[in-house]
């Protein structure tokens, strides 16, 4: 089973704050990362280092119940991670969202993508 990994690192970008985003693909962007994810994977969403973040609240659908958030990302006690288990019929793109707070008190929420591509096409590669 595939793991991939998401880091949350705010940022400052006009004197207001920002969510940096990249995961272990190797993709990042400023509030709206696209992260793919195979169907059956697990992701897992953490702080960088020096992240600026006091503690992530909450990862959830942006609306209900889809394909991909079958339910809410779970939070591993005492890490500050969270987990979301893909399932294996995921198909398709959702945005969701995360909310956090920063270490000035101030709670924040933006709405990145995850998605799943289609699964190769058999005699493909």
């Amino acid at each position: 089973m595939k793991k991939v990994r998401i880091y949350l690192r705010s940022i400052l970008v006009d004197k207001k704050s920002q969510l940096m985003l990249f995961d272990s693909n190797r993709n990042g962007a400023v509030n709206n990362l696209v992260t793919e994810v195979p169907a059956g994977s697990t992701v897992i969403w953490r702080r960088d280092r020096c992240s600026g973040i006091q503690k992530i609240l909450r990862v959830y659908p942006k609306k209900d119940k889809g394909s991909i958030f079958v339910t809410e990302a779970r939070k591993r006690l005492f890490l500050n991670v969270y987990v979301l288990r893909i399932p294996k019929s995921a198909k398709g793109e959702e945005s969701y969202n995360i909310d956090y707070r920063l270490r000035d008190k101030t709670e924040v929420t933006i709405d990145p993508t995850l998605k799943v591509p289609p699964p190769p096409a058999y005699g493909s590669g």
